[in-house]
């Protein structure tokens, strides 16, 4: 068999028919790069157990497929990538929170300046 090029897909039928035909080693040379993949840096200790749906189950291990990743560790990256949202978000709430105190604050103590005068 000769070198193979990684078409362009039209579909995902047609990204699953050519990976499920064709190995890593058939490919054209520069077709496939090595990449360093950082793990974390902590053993994962804890393990939540969610019921999803046939439905659900197959469009994650589809999408997972596509990026080269397995099923936990894409849904993992989509909890971490939330969490990471939450967190700038709260602190985000937080510092709007404190510039609103603040400027009623400055009000107040304008007012009561203001009456004190």
């Amino acid at each position: 068999m000769s070198a193979r090029r990684i078409p362009q897909f039209n579909s995902s039928d047609d990204e699953a028919e050519f990976w499920a035909t064709t190995r890593l080693e058939d490919l054209a040379a520069g077709e496939v790069e090595e990449i360093r993949v950082e793990r974390a840096p902590r053993p994962l200790s804890t393990t939540f157990a969610v019921r999803l749906d046939d439905t659900t189950v197959a469009t994650i291990r589809r999408i997972a497929s596509t990026q080269g990743v397995g099923p936990t560790q894409l849904v993992r990256s989509w909890i971490l990538r939330q969490l990471d949202r939450e967190q700038r978000l709260d602190a985000s709430e937080t510092t709007e929170m404190a510039d609103v105190l603040e400027t009623l604050a400055r009000r107040l103590r304008r007012g009561m300046q203001s009456r004190m005068a």
